[in-house]
């Protein structure tokens, strides 16, 4: 369809003012689109919306605050266009999120740990994330592509060099998704592969037999690869990165694993019933409860199905009973240990897991591939390598709540006055984490006894295990990550 006479723009400055009238449109296009996306409405929220925010950080935390004098560059752009409605405000909210938690964020790649990232960690994923037969395609199209198709294609080799100019630049490296839009320009221009072979032969109309084999081959391979790894495609790792089953020494979080693997974890269980008690760190947002997972649950990302240690509850006398009932049916592991009548009538009473289930015993531990390198902490956890600081911590933690993981229950009722029950259930919580932190140093140590496709590791300890993890000498001493970027102060030297 024609809307008016064809016109060429002969003059580079014509040309110039096309190309400009062009990128002013399309910038127009995507301000409106962004608009209709969030309904032409300023605010984040609907007027049926509870009063109160629900965002996760406050505007102050991510712009900083009114009255700071040197705010950066990038957070006065977001204020400015808030403050005068430019964009949606959900939208900028979005920017400035990305904007300030990609700057500092926990990454690893083969066997480091950075909060900085690496400009060569995107090369690296594409490296091993692709299959060698697509590397062999790219090969075959250099060489077939003919001189006049190169102004063609031009489109794509600006597409393909503007990402990855982003990609190299951007300090965010969790995830090969990151860079999955490069794929698709790639496989137009690998189609030359196959288009410009006719004329890598002088005198022939078609290509050379060597290079239409090479062509097939190579296709046949991708598509026997292709179906071979289905459904893992998410933990696929080809062979320089020693496939999919050692991918987790070299990349975790979504590049590697998602939570996706909890009904193999109970397919893995059912079929090895001989194997002792089971223990889960679980990488994701599903329910492992959803599964009925027979299994104790160890540190978890998001702590989704893992009881605390201690809970404090206060119901109505005739509805105590009813809801003390409900919590040890789904978590019998619970002693009730305290209690209280409180003035307004309400029970108070306190519940602590039995000295069994705070301890870590001999089983099989599947541990998701995310959960074993030390990256899902925050800057206050024990993020990075395990060190000195960490293990002074970590043996404070095992002084201080060691009597309640005593067996003796005159013991544990002995020492719960010392500190009160929200003092005790947070002194259980990092005892948890720094626990779970130094369980996992020793694990990198070793290689796993098997794996759960490739995205859970499977560990079969003994009583000498545990006891070495988490009682003998360290057996990782790495940097501190939060305190060499200036997160966390050194204790000061006496």
């Amino acid at each position: 369809v024609s809307l008016g006479r064809p016109r060429v723009w002969a003059g580079r400055g014509a040309r110039a003012v096309a190309f400009l009238g062009v990128a002013l449109v399309h910038a127009l296009a995507v301000f409106a689109a962004i608009w209709a996306f969030h309904g032409f409405r300023f605010e984040a929220f609907g007027p049926q919306s509870p009063a109160g925010s629900r965002m996760e950080e406050t505007w102050t935390g991510l712009l900083g605050a009114p009255s700071d004098p040197h705010p950066p560059a990038t957070a006065q752009v977001w204020q400015f266009a808030r403050d005068h409605r430019l964009l949606p405000e959900a939208y900028i909210y979005g920017q400035a999120h990305t904007w300030k938690f990609s700057r500092l964020r926990s990454a690893f790649l083969n066997g480091r740990f950075s909060l900085t990232g690496w400009w060569w960690f995107f090369p690296y994923t594409f490296l091993v994330k692709t299959p060698l037969s697509i590397f062999g395609l790219m090969a075959l199209a250099a060489f077939g592509l003919r001189r006049s198709q190169l102004y063609e294609t031009i489109p794509l080799f600006l597409l393909l060099g503007a990402y990855w100019a982003a990609a190299l630049l951007i300090p965010l490296n969790i995830g090969h998704r990151h860079i999955l839009p490069i794929y698709p320009p790639l496989f137009v221009l690998c189609g030359a592969a196959g288009y410009g072979l006719a004329a890598t032969v002088p005198g022939r109309a078609r290509p050379a037999r060597g290079l239409g084999l090479a062509l097939g081959g190579l296709l046949a391979a991708l598509a026997i690869e292709a179906v071979a790894c289905f459904p893992r495609y998410l933990a696929y790792f080809n062979v320089l990165a020693g496939g999919s089953a050692h991918g987790y020494r070299h990349l975790v979080d979504s590049s590697l694993d998602w939570g996706q693997d909890l009904p193999g974890i109970k397919r893995y269980i059912e079929s090895h019933p001989n194997d002792g008690p089971a223990f889960l760190s679980y990488f994701g947002t599903a329910s492992p409860d959803s599964y009925a997972i027979p299994a104790q649950y160890l540190h978890s990302v998001r702590g989704q199905d893992v009881a605390p240690a201690m809970r404090l509850i206060e119901a109505p006398p005739d509805e105590a009973r009813r809801l003390l009932d409900e919590i040890r049916r789904r978590h019998p592991e619970y002693q009730v240990v305290g209690g209280a009548k409180l003035p307004d009538g309400r029970l108070d009473i306190l519940l602590l897991k039995a000295p069994a289930a705070l301890r870590l015993n001999p089983g099989t531990y599947f541990i998701s591939a995310t959960m074993l390198q030390p990256v899902m902490y925050d800057f206050h956890g024990p993020l990075g390598p395990w060190n000195g600081r960490y293990e002074r911590t970590y043996q404070s933690l095992v002084h201080e709540v060691a009597p309640l993981l005593s067996a003796s229950a005159a013991t544990r009722e002995a020492a719960l006055p010392a500190h009160s029950p929200n003092e005790w259930a947070t002194a259980l919580d990092y005892f948890d984490l720094y626990r779970f932190a130094r369980l996992t140093a020793y694990l990198r140590q070793r290689e796993p006894d098997d794996t759960v496709n490739g995205s859970v590791l499977v560990y079969h300890l003994s009583p000498e295990d545990i006891t070495q993890a988490l009682a003998g000498p360290p057996a990782e001493t790495g940097i501190d990550l939060p305190t060499l970027a200036g997160l966390i102060r050194p204790p000061a030297s006496p």
